[in-house]
């Protein structure tokens, strides 16, 4: 810069519409620069779409696997880097909330961009586009990790360790429900009058992903969101047991099948 600068002041010397040139680019060298968001951080906007860290790997055939242990051992193999992949992606949105939070409240020059994204990541999980800005500490809320060991046993109980039907046809390892028809399969025990599908995925990432998404942002796991919150709050652990307290609404068996998820989690020695 120093030596740009010496020959400006060279080129006044002789010509000064010369430098008055110079300076003007200059000037729109610096406009630009100023312009420039310098912040390093990943692009977290691809966070938001869902199949971001889809993986198309097949459900492997567990149901030739004969010795009970050694499937345990091969489910919990197949899904453990599927459920790291989903919350790496809840932690990127998380810092994607701090991020476009302070820039809004800064009142930054691209504080109207940063409104638009953080309502459209509210929305996503669940929240009305009108009251997102108002409700940002609920979205901090709901924007947080599901434990791999409640995320493992639930997958074995709800696929039968990767052999049920949904599970192998559909890519859905956790029972989840869809209400548009041809959106899943038709379970054969449906009553005539009910609408649901059990619904198909691309992939069981895809799978983990929705499952994960449909914890944080159902009304019906509101007392799970509060477990994890309170222990936050108290600098705990998040832990598959404590938040598996908060599922009594995921089976119409209550509490019955809480208790058996939280067994699950002790036999296996997930935590």
């Amino acid at each position: 810069m120093t030596s740009y600068l010496k020959v400006i002041f060279q080129a006044f010397l002789k010509d000064k519409s010369y430098v008055l040139n110079a300076c003007i680019v200059l000037l729109l060298m610096i406009v630009l620069l100023l312009q420039h968001d310098w912040n390093l951080k990943p692009n977290f906007d691809v966070s938001l779409e869902e199949n971001v860290f889809d993986s198309k790997s097949e459900l492997p055939d567990f149901s030739i696997i004969k010795n009970t242990k050694e499937k345990k051992v091969k489910f919990f193999e197949f899904l453990r880097p599927k459920i790291r992949r989903a919350n790496q992606k809840i932690k990127y949105q998380q810092v994607l909330l701090k991020k476009l939070t302070s820039e809004i409240e800064s009142k930054s020059y691209h504080t109207d961009n940063s409104k638009k994204k953080l309502i459209r990541l509210g929305v996503s999980y669940g929240l009305k586009k009108e009251n997102v800005l108002k409700q940002l500490d609920e979205l901090s809320i709901r924007i947080d990790i599901i434990p791999e060991a409640l995320v493992l046993a639930q997958a074995a109980n709800e696929s039968a360790w990767g052999t049920s039907r949904f599970s192998v046809q559909a890519n859905n390892l956790f029972g989840q429900w869809c209400f548009t028809k041809g959106c899943g399969l038709v379970p054969k025990n449906r009553n005539s009058d009910a609408k649901h599908e059990v619904q198909k995925f691309s992939s069981t990432q895809s799978s983990v992903t929705s499952y994960m998404k449909n914890l944080n942002s159902n009304r019906a796991y509101r007392s799970l969101r509060a477990i994890r919150s309170s222990l936050r709050q108290q600098g705990r652990v998040i832990k598959g047991i404590k938040l598996a307290q908060g599922l009594k609404s995921y089976s119409e068996r209550g509490d019955a099948y809480v208790e058996e998820i939280i067994k699950m989690i002790r036999q296996n020695q997930l935590e």
